[in-house]
């Protein structure tokens, strides 16, 4: 439905809260409707977390996959983001997009880290 999302990597879920973790990095978004947008992703090189918050991205995708979203936000586009289809749009079909997928219903659910199939699009 709405609100914040969290999508833990590791054994942690739940619907409150907004972000996904594993042990040196984690990211943050909210989701609304079928979206959800991206807001930060660190990582933390002194914890073993070089590369942590793309791990965490790569299990945000698939459960948003799973549970039927449309869109994720990301806010950029580097090579990392173009393995799960990430395009540049104009700003009028972001906001025709944002505004049709946020009336339509999504559940967050419990999240399952499970296997990510990159080939598919959200």
């Amino acid at each position: 439905s709405g609100g914040a999302g969290r999508a833990p990597c590791g054994p942690a879920g739940g619907r409150a809260g907004a972000g996904a973790r594993v042990r040196g990095g984690a990211l943050y978004g909210g989701a609304i409707g079928r979206r959800f947008c991206g807001e930060s992703m660190f990582s933390r090189p002194d914890l073993g977390g070089t590369d942590a918050s793309k791990v965490c991205l790569v299990h945000l995708v698939g459960h948003l996959r799973r549970r039927g979203f449309a869109v994720l936000d990301a806010q950029l586009i580097n090579e990392h983001m173009m393995q799960f289809g990430t395009y540049e749009i104009e700003r009028r079909e972001y906001l025709a997009l944002m505004r049709t997928h946020s009336r339509e219903r999504a559940e967050w659910g419990g999240f399952d880290a499970g296997v990510v199939d990159l080939r598919s699009e959200i």
